[in-house]
């Protein structure tokens, strides 16, 4: 797969994967926040597809 235009962001990784934690404040944010980031950045930031797919289908 050629990832021409996207850069590599592991702060937006790790921060996505620590999204899940908010529906400690927000019921529902565990789907929300993870959801919000993966639509608006999947085809900017390598990697992000892949493991925001797994990550909402968990």
């Amino acid at each position: 797969m050629i990832n021409y235009g996207k850069k590599e962001d592991s702060k937006l990784l790790v921060l996505m994967h620590l999204s899940v934690i908010t529906y400690l404040v927000i019921p529902i944010g565990n789907i929300l926040i993870p959801l919000i980031f993966w639509i608006s950045k999947k085809e900017k930031i390598v990697d992000l597809d892949d493991k925001g797919t797994r990550l909402l289908n968990f």
